[in-house]
């Protein structure tokens, strides 16, 4: 099964812990409210065998009930939209895929957030049509969050 959405404006986020990506929806599940699809993870892997969803990205549709922590088998670009692949995983145990078409088309800067800011560059591909100036590749990783404290010591 597959999950459209239709964003009407796109927002980047991030601090010193965490970057998210959010769509901003005309309509949510209650038809007239609107809703939202938010992608986020944390900037350090956290290493806690209590929590290891803690180091997955996680996939938030509208509220915390709708969402799912892993990393999608797939994020496809084409000019106009993404196309983001769970395979087994299912978002919310539904969705094969979400497909985001984006009005103003898929960005050089989105592709770069989802490359470099949710650190999913070996997920990436594109169409073959896809423009090549907007293809971003990987420069950044993720640093863990027990190095982090080591160094302030």
């Amino acid at each position: 099964m597959n999950l459209e959405l239709h964003p009407e404006e796109v927002e980047f986020a991030g601090d010193d812990w965490t970057n998210a990506l959010s769509f901003h929806l005309a309509e949510g599940f209650e038809k007239g409210d609107p809703g939202w699809f938010t992608i986020s993870i944390g900037y350090f892997t956290e290493d806690d065998p209590d929590c290891p969803e803690l180091d997955y990205p996680q996939f938030e549709w509208n509220d915390e009930g709708s969402s799912e922590a892993c990393w999608p088998s797939k994020v496809q670009f084409s000019n106009d939209k993404i196309v983001i692949h769970f395979g087994e995983d299912k978002f919310i145990k539904k969705y094969d895929t979400v497909e985001i078409h984006l009005k103003d088309g898929v960005t050089k800067q989105i592709v770069d957030f989802f490359a470099n800011h949710l650190f999913m560059g070996e997920y990436l591909s594109y169409d073959d049509d896809f423009n090549k100036d907007n293809i971003v590749p990987q420069t950044e990783t993720r640093e863990s969050l027990a190095d982090e404290e080591e160094d302030g010591e």
